[in-house]
C-alpha cells in the first residue's frame, strides 16, 4: 500500500508540474494577447479620432482578443489561487476553513463550468450560422461562445485535479496562492 500510495503522490506531483508549465505557457500567450489588442486599440483610437479614419473590423478583432484573452486569464487566476479577496480572506484563516474553502471553491467552479460548456455549444450552434459581421472572416461563434468552451472544459479539468490533488497530498502549500507567480500581495 505505501508504494502505490508513494507512486500515486508522483504521479499527481508530475501531473501538477504538467499543468504549471501550461499555465506558463498560457500567461505568456495571454499576456502577447493583450499586448496586441491594447496596440490595436491604441492605434484604432488615434485614426478614428485624430485622421477620422478608422480600420474596419479592427473593434471587432479587440473584443475578440480580449474575450480570448480573459478567458484564459479566468482559468490561469484559479490555477494559481490568486483572487485577491480569497488571498487576503485565506492568509490568517485556520487549517480547517482553508481546506473547506478548497473545497467548496473547486465544486462551485466545477458545477459552474460544467454549465458553461453545453451553454457555449448551443451558442456555438447559434453562431455559426450567422454570417461574419464587424470586419473579421468568422463568425462570432469563434469569440464569443468557443472561449467559453475552452474555458469551461479547462476549469472543469482543474477543479477536478486540484481537488483530488488536496486529498491525496494533503498539502496545505496548495490551498493558498502560489508564490513567485505575479500579482499583488494584500497584507
Amino acid at each position: 500500500m505505501g508504494n502505490a500510495n508513494t507512486f500515486l503522490k508522483a504521479k499527481i506531483s508530475g501531473i501538477h508540474k504538467t499543468i504549471d508549465k501550461c499555465m506558463k505557457v498560457f500567461s505568456i500567450f495571454t499576456g502577447y494577447l493583450i499586448a496586441i489588442f491594447m496596440a490595436i486599440l491604441f492605434i484604432q483610437v488615434i485614426l478614428r479620432f485624430v485622421f477620422k479614419n478608422p480600420i474596419y473590423g479592427a473593434d471587432e478583432l479587440v473584443t475578440a482578443l480580449m474575450i480570448w484573452s480573459m478567458a484564459l486569464g479566468n482559468t490561469i487566476v484559479y490555477w494559481y489561487n490568486e483572487h485577491a479577496v480569497i488571498e487576503f480572506c485565506m492568509k490568517k484563516a485556520p487549517k480547517f476553513f482553508k481546506v473547506l474553502m478548497h473545497h467548496v471553491t473547486n465544486l462551485i467552479v466545477l458545477i459552474t463550468s460544467l454549465v458553461y460548456i453545453p451553454g457555449g455549444l448551443n451558442l456555438f450552434k447559434m453562431q455559426q450560422k450567422l454570417i461574419p459581421l464587424g470586419g473579421l472572416p468568422f463568425t462570432k461563434a469563434y469569440y464569443y461562445a468557443l472561449p467559453v468552451i475552452v474555458m469551461g472544459i479547462l476549469l472543469v479539468a482543474l477543479s477536478a485535479f486540484k481537488t483530488v490533488e488536496y486529498i491525496v497530498l494533503k498539502d496545505e502549500k496548495l490551498l493558498m496562492p502560489a508564490q513567485g507567480e505575479g500579482g499583488i500581495s494584500l497584507d
